[in-house]
């Protein structure tokens, strides 16, 4: 009798156990979720961890070698990076957001041919991909192909309205080009979609100056170091602006 009760008292326990250990675990696609939602926390740490944990249960998932890989590249380990990108686009060759993402990491390693090699092979894939017109966008921008970078940026634009970069870095190129009033209203609506961008401000503000309206110039440069107390451009325009005004 009392081994019987032993025995269903074990049983209890270790089904107890068991449901306990399977409530805990998470599938590959919720660590995936998690990890994802810790990238756009800011907490890339956490996300890093979550996303080895997908791998561990799923060695050939290619999402999970992109989350992390966009993980490691916010932290700066562009090495660590493009490997785990590299990894996601030959576990499946069509994966657009991972051509995407390799290509911004090139951009940080100064390797332009290779981001706009893969910049390209996400939009033939993908014709809507956003972030991949403004990757290859900031990648002419900085080869000073101004044209092409205002095609791109405003094909990201197209894309997603709500985009403030998009505006902003085409703000930028207007402004390289000549074209001081487009840049104004593109830097006005990066400021309208992101009231706290501090660049956008600062460079709206260099508009100012260039038309010789120093006390909007002022005001523009002021709000950047609001945001930004350590911008260092615009408190420098801010105490040439303020000199010109006398």
């Amino acid at each position: 009798m009392k081994k019987r009760k032993y025995d269903i008292l074990f049983t209890a326990v270790l089904l107890t156990a068991v449901f306990f250990c399977l409530s805990c675990g998470h599938s590959t696609e919720e660590l995936i979720r998690q990890g994802t939602e810790y990238f756009y926390l800011g907490d890339d740490d956490s996300a890093i961890e979550e996303f080895t944990k997908a791998i561990r249960r799923s060695p050939r998932n290619a999402d999970a070698y992109h989350g992390r890989g966009r993980a490691y590249g916010m932290k700066g380990d562009y090495l660590q990076a493009l490997a785990d990108l590299s990894e996601a686009i030959r576990l499946n060759p069509r994966h657009a957001d991972a051509f995407s993402s390799r290509g911004g990491v090139f951009i940080f390693l100064g390797d332009y041919n290779s981001a706009i090699t893969d910049c390209n092979e996400a939009i033939r894939l993908n014709p809507g991909h956003a972030d991949a017109f403004y990757n290859r966008g900031r990648i002419y921008l900085v080869m000073e192909n101004f044209d092409n970078a205002i095609g791109d940026f405003t094909e990201t634009i197209n894309i997603n309205p709500a985009d403030a970069g998009a505006y902003y870095s085409r703000g930028i190129a207007y402004f390289n080009r000549g074209n001081h009033d487009q840049a104004n209203v593109d830097f006005s609506e990066a400021i309208w979609l992101s009231p706290e961008y501090a660049d956008a401000y600062f460079r709206r503000g260099l508009v100012y100056y260039y038309f010789e309206e120093y006390e909007t110039a002022v005001m523009d440069f002021e709000a950047a170091l609001l945001y930004d107390p350590g911008h260092i451009e615009a408190r420098f325009y801010l105490e040439q602006a303020a000199v010109a005004q006398q």
